[in-house]
């Protein structure tokens, strides 16, 4: 599984991710450890990350107005359907205009997307297991594999997709 290095960098970003997630300071001790795995692992997902980002605006000129939503909005909904609401912002594009700033926005928003479901994760594990202490949640939430797994696919499925689009 984890054979490719951009697979075993991400890996090694998630399990940092869920320690942040219980402590929220986890990211900065790493960092001042100098913690040689940790410091890689997160440059190269912020390089890929980036790169993402530079293709995905060389492809498509955003309106300042969308690109400000984008964001400023953690949240994306795509839709063909008609739905007005005073709650929602509502921009009209073209399909493929539509895909990529889907992308972009997958991409501007990942580590934030990924903070919010360890955070998920360990809630879920909490609730499910009271008798466990944090660090039993952290640990038991590193060993979910299915669900890593699942989030591991869908982040470099997103990097994928954009590093196969055509200028």
């Amino acid at each position: 599984m984890l054979r490719d290095p951009l697979r075993l960098s991400l890996y090694t970003f998630v399990h940092a991710m869920i320690n942040h997630a219980l402590t929220l300071n986890f990211f900065q001790q790493m960092r001042s450890k100098n913690d040689w795995n940790f410091l890689r692992a997160a440059t190269e997902i912020e390089r890929i990350n980036s790169d993402s980002l530079k293709k995905l605006r060389s492809l498509v000129k955003f309106s300042e107005k969308i690109e400000d939503a984008i964001h400023s909005y953690t949240q994306l909904c795509i839709t063909e359907s008609d739905y007005h609401s005073f709650q929602c912002q509502e921009f009209l594009v073209c399909q493929s205009c539509s895909n990529l700033s889907q992308l972009y926005h997958s991409c501007y928003h990942m580590k934030y997307h990924l903070l919010k479901k360890c955070e998920d994760k360990l809630e879920l594990l909490g609730t499910q297991h009271p008798e466990f202490s944090p660090e039993k949640t952290v640990e038991a939430a590193r060993n979910c594999r299915v669900w890593l797994n699942k989030i591991i696919a869908d982040y470099l499925d997103i990097w994928k997709k954009v590093q196969s689009l055509e200028p």
